[in-house]
Formats: C-alpha cells, sequence, structure tokens
C-alpha cells in the first residue's frame, strides 16, 4: 500500500513539475516572445547565439577575440544571462522595457540583441585588456556591470555595429552573415571598401573575410 502511494506521489510530482516547466516556457514565450526558445532544454538556441557572438566579436575586434581565447574565455558564456532574458537581470524595468520595445520592433535585424552584446563588450574591452583580466575576473567585471549599462549608449553603438556589418555583409563569416540585414547597397566582392565612421571603420583581411578596425577613415582594398 505504502509503495503504490509511493509511486503515485512521484507520478503526481513529475506531471506538476512537467506542468510547471510547460506554464513558465509560455509565460517567457509571451513576455519575451523573441527569446522563447532560449529555455529549450538542450540549450541550442544558446549555443548557436553564443557562438554567432563569438564570431561577430572576432570580426569586429581580432585583438579582444584573441585576448579572450588565451583566457580560455572566447565561449562568452559570462554573456549567457544577457541573451536568455535579453538584458532584463542588468537594466531597470523602464530601460527593460525600453530595450524591448526596440528588439520587437525588429529594428535593422531580428537579431539586433547580438549586437547590442557586441557593443557591450568592445565597451569594456579597454578594462579587460589593459588590468590583464583573467578568466575569473572577467566573469566578475561582467556581472559588476549589472545596472550600470548605458542603455542609450548600448543601442547607438550596437546600431553602428549593425551598419558597419551591413557594409561588408558578403565577406563576413556565414554564421555572422545570417544575423546581418541586406545592405540597401550592398559592397561588391572586390572589398574595395571606403569608411569614414566614428571610432572605427571596415577593413578586409587578405582571404577577403572582413574586419572593423581603427582609425576612424581607411580605405582597404583585398
Amino acid at each position: 500500500m505504502h509503495h503504490a502511494l509511493a509511486v503515485h506521489g512521484d507520478i503526481v510530482c513529475a506531471c506538476v513539475r512537467a506542468c510547471v516547466r510547460a506554464c513558465v516556457r509560455a509565460c517567457v514565450r509571451v513576455c519575451t516572445p523573441l527569446q522563447g526558445d532560449n529555455f529549450a532544454e538542450d540549450q541550442e538556441p544558446m549555443r548557436k547565439q553564443l557562438a554567432t557572438l563569438q564570431a561577430m566579436v572576432k570580426v569586429a575586434d581580432p585583438q579582444l577575440s584573441e585576448y579572450l581565447a588565451a583566457q580560455d574565455s572566447d565561449n562568452l558564456y559570462f554573456c549567457f544571462r544577457w541573451l536568455l532574458v535579453l538584458f532584463k537581470r542588468e537594466l531597470d524595468f523602464d530601460d527593460t522595457m525600453r530595450l524591448w520595445e526596440v528588439l520587437w520592433s525588429n529594428y535593422l535585424t531580428p537579431h539586433f540583441h547580438l549586437f547590442c552584446a557586441l557593443s557591450l563588450l568592445l565597451l569594456v574591452k579597454d578594462t579587460v585588456i589593459s588590468h590583464k583580466l583573467g578568466f575569473n575576473e572577467i566573469i566578475k567585471h561582467i556581472n559588476e556591470l549589472s545596472g550600470k549599462i548605458d542603455l542609450g549608449r548600448m543601442l547607438s553603438d550596437a546600431e553602428v555595429l549593425c551598419r558597419r556589418f551591413m557594409a561588408v555583409q558578403s565577406a563576413l563569416p556565414p554564421d555572422v552573415q545570417r544575423v546581418v540585414p541586406l545592405s540597401s547597397s550592398p559592397v561588391d566582392g572586390s572589398c574595395d571598401i571606403t569608411a569614414s565612421l566614428d571610432q572605427q571603420s571596415v577593413m578586409c583581411t587578405a582571404d577577403g573575410s572582413a574586419v572593423l578596425s581603427s582609425p576612424s577613415s581607411v580605405t582597404a582594398k583585398c
């Protein structure tokens, strides 16, 4: 009798847990429709986003990419919570709603949140490298950004980055191309690009792949 009740109780608990998980996923899809798949049990959507962000960092700033790799941090797992709930844990309520409205509008690209993440990584680059932060220190520094992010600057920088990527869309790695909208005036395969953008500009490597680099005005030929 006791064994039967125990088995029955386990079944009920399992059903309740399954229902709770389904309700949570449904709530997430309603509250953050762009990111509902982030809560898949196999975490495959999150892995794909982090891999894409990793490729974007390599394009935008090879120096930062190499430094993170040297610290075993190039998997960008410290960005996990940024992407999981669209920076909800990093911003106050009003800024979260403002950001989500921008993201829900699909402004420039449905993957604009990745450009927001990229803009933050480039913002902390100098601190990370100049202070020679290691694996644990990078995680600590990133976590301490919570509540200190200037949303206006993040959105502005993200838009600039997105437009720069658009300028060399055809030269980007395939996994980055899929998150970049097609430019209204695409660059041809010769990668003959003259850029005059604030802080960074578009360049091409010898193999034709795109990178972003200083100074603010440069002509690149591949």
